[in-house]
C-alpha cells in the first residue's frame, strides 16, 4: 500500500513539474496591454508641397492621421519615414461654422 501511494505522489509531482515547465516555455496568454515601444521622443510632421514643419508631436504618427494647423488648413499624413511624417494638404477648414451661437 505504501509503495503504491509513493508512486502516485511521485507521478503527480512529475506531472505538476511538467505543466509548470510547459507554461513557463509556452505561456497561454500574451499581454495585450503592453504599450509598444516608441523609438522616438518626438515625431515631426512636414508639408508635402514645400517641406515646412507643420507640427511636432510626442506620439507616434501613422498614415491617414490628420491635423489642422493654426491657419485652419487640414492635412493628412501620407508617408512616415522614421520620426518624420509627410502630410498632404486636404482643405481649408472654416471653423466659424463650428462655433456656438
Amino acid at each position: 500500500m505504501r509503495t503504491s501511494s509513493y508512486k502516485i505522489i511521485v507521478f503527480v509531482l512529475i506531472l505538476i513539474t511538467c505543466f509548470v515547465a510547459l507554461y513557463h516555455f509556452f505561456p497561454l496568454k500574451h499581454s495585450i496591454n503592453q504599450k509598444p515601444d516608441q523609438p522616438y521622443d518626438y515625431y515631426y510632421i512636414y508639408a508635402e508641397e514645400d517641406g515646412r514643419e507643420l507640427m511636432r508631436v510626442p506620439i507616434a504618427v501613422s498614415i491617414d492621421d490628420e491635423l489642422i494647423t493654426e491657419d485652419n488648413k487640414r492635412y493628412r499624413i501620407v508617408r512616415v519615414e522614421e520620426n518624420r511624417g509627410i502630410a498632404r494638404f486636404v482643405e481649408n477648414v472654416n471653423i466659424e461654422q463650428y462655433k456656438t451661437k
